[in-house]
């Protein structure tokens, strides 16, 4: 029985992976939380499915449902020390919060989850929890390596995401050009300096950078320049 229980969230958890949220609802309508008692040493842990089966429907009810497990979780692993499953209980609450528009407790939830992940240089634990913490985490401002940390972590979520379009590694296609000019932008050089450097026109720097931020889905230079820092496409600033 505790082999089924388990097997069964997983496949709410691959339903919800895959977009299937109506079955992975008709799991968690089934799914008796009971006193809350966790005890999961292992990757998936049922409770925490089930506050991400509440955070996909997106009701009322159900962001309340998951906001009262969160908390007792929460509680639960800090007195426990679990730090592995606190860090995405604190991602799940910052993905609650964001949802209700309330960007301080992001902030505040989210930064805590990145300060117990980043001695252990945990990424898996946040592209799990899908695109929906890319927004929460450039928005996020910490000191020292951190910087270079959450580009991983970013750098991850992106390479999900081109994976599953059938595209290669974050940056693969970026041409020998390309390459310069991201070392010039690494330098702060505006377009004109870049023009003057490589003796283009600005419309054609225009265009490469362009083609630079799609390919490393950034929003802007200083963006891709972390970007490919963290992906080793340039040396260090």
């Amino acid at each position: 029985l505790p082999a089924l229980f388990r097997a069964r969230a997983y496949q709410a958890d691959l339903a919800l992976r895959q977009g299937r949220t109506a079955d992975a609802a008709n799991w968690a309508g089934n799914f008796d939380p009971g006193p809350v008692q966790f005890a999961y040493r292992f990757f998936n842990a049922p409770h925490l499915t089930l506050a991400r089966v509440w955070l996909a429907q997106r009701s009322g009810e159900s962001l309340d449902q998951a906001e009262q497990l969160l908390r007792l979780l929460e509680s639960q692993l800090t007195a426990g020390n679990n730090h592995r499953f606190l860090i995405e209980v604190l991602a799940l609450q910052a993905m609650l919060a964001c949802l209700r528009g309330d960007q301080v407790a992001t902030g505040e939830r989210l930064a805590r989850a990145v300060a117990l992940a980043r001695p252990g240089g945990l990424i898996r634990v946040f592209v799990d929890l899908g695109q929906d913490l890319v927004r929460p985490l450039k928005r996020l401002e910490l000191a020292r390596d951190a910087p270079r940390y959450l580009a991983q972590i970013l750098s991850g979520l992106n390479d999900e995401l081109l994976l599953s379009s059938g595209r290669r590694q974050l940056g693969d296609d970026l041409t020998r050009r390309e390459l310069r000019i991201l070392k010039l932008l690494a330098l702060r050089l505006s377009n004109v300096e870049i023009s003057e450097e490589l003796c283009i026109s600005r419309a054609t720097v225009k265009r490469h950078t362009q083609n630079i931020y799609r390919k490393l889905c950034a929003s802007n230079r200083r963006d891709a320049v972390t970007r490919a820092s963290s992906l080793k496409l340039i040396g260090d600033r």
